[in-house]
């Protein structure tokens, strides 16, 4: 029962990948890709870092035909590679390339407030509102996290254009 449930799950992965490499194949965006970085380890939730990596995988699934060669050979599909691949929440050893946010930083702190049962105290115990001391403390602590670069507020990425690299 075990293994028979484990391959239905298998297949069902198998069929999200093959729909989310199906749009890279069929338009060729000269897009970037961004998604999480080691995303299960580091995403706040779970679903998060799940869509990271089948983003990943439809990536892969699209530049190499036989992942899914009913594409191919039964829609006429041709593989493609995705150019370049921005990949955010990575660790500090990782991140190789960096957005200046200065001017938009206090509004990235704002949005974030607004997720009250995101921060303490609201995550144990819930309430829909901030204690203006309790908001104040939860935006000190966004801006002790943020990365910085040069002094300045940045959004780290790694850059990739393809899987292998180092």
């Amino acid at each position: 029962m075990v293994a028979r449930t484990w391959r239905f799950i298998s297949f069902q992965l198998m069929q999200a990948r093959s729909l989310l490499a199906r749009p890279l194949l069929q338009f060729r965006y000269p897009f970037q890709q961004f998604s999480h970085y080691r995303a299960v380890r580091r995403a706040p939730r779970r679903q998060h870092g799940l869509a990271a990596f089948n983003t990943i995988d439809a990536v892969r699934a699209a530049e190499f035909w036989l992942y899914f060669p009913n594409q191919r050979l039964q829609q006429g599909l041709q593989p493609y590679k995705v150019p370049e691949m921005y990949f955010f929440y990575p660790s500090a050893q990782e991140a190789n390339y960096y957005v200046n946010i200065d001017a938009v930083a206090d509004l990235k702190f704002d949005a974030a407030a607004k997720q009250v049962s995101q921060f303490e105290p609201a995550v144990n115990k819930y309430r829909s509102d901030w204690q203006p001391a309790d908001l104040a403390k939860a935006k000190e602590e966004m801006r002790r996290e943020q990365p910085r670069k040069d002094g300045h507020y940045v959004e780290a990425f790694r850059y990739a254009t393809g899987f292998v690299q180092y």
